[in-house]
């Protein structure tokens, strides 16, 4: 399996980048793809920890966008002039050692002449680079660059088997998304939804979780993807306490890296509730999510994750005031809603008592 390091700067292709990231972990796993943001602790000399990130890849991604040559800092001084530049230090590092670099070109942009460049970084302008176009064809030219990575993982490109074991329905699920499971079986299973007209919704969040999970879409609670898969002790209950209490469920825990998670849904889909007329459902809307959070303390762009830890204590209390009950071990798959450093809110497809 490859070690991946993905070089780029944040203020010339971040948004392309969280993708290409997104993509590689999902075919070799968080553990195989180094990007400098994720992966610095806090605190660190950040030249030592690229220096030893990069003796521990086989290979450099750099992303290269339209404004990667000339970017300058606020002196207005071109940014690869300065020797503590991270992408000089981590182009000169991967240079020095020989590595593979598959120079990845974004947003129009075109590879660097090697008279533009720093004189420890002439070499670079001879790798074969490629270009990332966006969609239709993102996943075309990223199926390139995996195979250029050299290890290409024995399933990736092929359909998901049909005949893996569904779901136990003994499974003991709290929480069971039927209009997201629909909405998504319909559009990942297409061949199953038109076939298996008469699959329960267990059958058909098995097959979603299993199509989503095959195409790299779940991370874990500390790395979202589209997705996240995640097993915690949490606290649940109804939010009585805000207007239309008793429409919504509110799952909240923490992670053992202090990720506060929130998972939000209608009461409506909590597993043996009564079917609830369409005005209910809505209340599983993103932007009543945020009104619950935004009514607890006033809001600002700053104090999420102090507006999460107050709703996560009104949670609790409520769970205390039901019998003074603890928190339940739970395993989840979530769509990521909102995420800040520390703060993690998601819609779950599914919650279950963790076996």
């Amino acid at each position: 399996m490859p070690k991946i390091f993905v070089s780029y700067r944040r203020d010339d292709s971040a948004q392309v980048t969280g993708r290409l990231y997104d993509k590689l972990v999902g075919c070799y796993g968080s553990d195989n793809v180094f990007k400098d943001i994720d992966s610095i602790p806090l605190g660190s000399d950040f030249r030592r920890v690229l220096e030893e990130s990069l003796i521990g890849c086989d290979t450099l991604v750099a992303v290269i966008g339209r404004h990667w040559l000339n970017a300058a800092d606020k002196a207005g001084r071109r940014r690869l002039e300065d020797p503590s530049d991270f992408v000089r230090l981590e182009l000169e590092g991967a240079l020095r050692r020989k590595m593979q670099i598959i120079p990845l070109l974004v947003d129009g942009a075109m590879m660097p002449a090697a008279e533009d460049l720093p004189t420890s970084l002439r070499d670079f302008t001879f790798r074969s680079a490629t270009a990332i176009r966006p969609d239709p064809d993102f996943h075309r030219d990223m199926q390139r660059v995996i195979e250029a990575l050299g290890t290409v993982p024995p399933d990736l490109g092929k359909k998901p088997t049909q005949h893996k074991p569904p779901l136990s329905p003994l499974k003991y699920y709290l929480y069971v998304s039927r209009t997201k499971v629909e909405m998504l079986y319909a559009q990942l299973c297409p061949e199953q939804h038109r076939t298996n007209l008469d699959d329960d919704k267990y059958h058909r969040l098995d097959a979603v979780v299993r199509r989503l999970s095959h195409d790299g879409l779940i991370g874990t609670c500390d790395q979202p993807l589209a997705y996240v898969r995640g097993t915690l002790d949490m606290h649940f209950g109804d939010v009585s306490f805000y207007r239309g209490g008793g429409r919504m469920v509110l799952f909240s825990g923490m992670t053992e890296k202090e990720t506060l998670v929130g998972l939000v849904g209608s009461t409506a889909h909590v597993v043996g509730a009564p079917a609830m007329d369409s005005e209910s459902l809505g209340y599983a809307r993103p932007e009543f999510w945020m009104a619950i959070i935004e009514s607890i303390t006033p809001p600002s762009p700053d104090s999420f994750g102090t507006q999460m830890y107050d709703l996560d204590n009104l949670i609790d209390y409520q769970a205390r005031r039901r019998g003074d009950a603890p928190k339940q071990r739970v395993e989840f798959v979530a769509k990521t809603f909102l995420t800040l450093e520390g703060l993690l809110i998601g819609s779950p497809l599914f919650v279950a008592a963790a076996e």
